[in-house]
């Protein structure tokens, strides 16, 4: 509710990864709708693609970041340990921007460190 009332987000998926221990490495893909990634735990880096198998953008991402990745973006997340996230389907209005600098519209938004 906070995510479509707040921010003028029209979520319509959610879905949630958790593993135990360092897990296999995801594969580097897109997703054919806007996604915003939680971290829910630590251990976890987010890596950007764009036209060859090289990262133009890497960050690790600790407890309640949260990273845009508009649609057709090749990324990847990466385990380094036990973690759990939450990665909803958005749909997002024209020319709606989410803290992310002009220069980088990728850049990670820092969660409160809630425990």
């Amino acid at each position: 509710d906070y995510l479509n009332e707040e921010l003028s987000l029209k979520i319509f998926d959610a879905h949630i990864f958790v593993s135990f221990t360092r897990s296999k490495t995801g594969k580097i893909h897109t997703d054919n709708h806007n996604v915003i990634i939680w971290a829910i735990t630590d251990n976890m880096k987010v890596h950007l693609y764009g036209d060859d198998d090289e990262p133009f953008y890497t960050e690790e991402f600790k407890k309640g970041d949260i990273v845009f990745i508009p649609q057709d973006m090749r990324h990847r997340i990466e385990a380094t340990g036990a973690r759990a996230l939450v990665s909803f389907g958005i749909e997002v209005e024209t020319g709606v921007r989410y803290n992310s600098p002009i220069d980088n519209p990728y850049t990670k938004i820092k969660g409160e460190q809630n425990d």
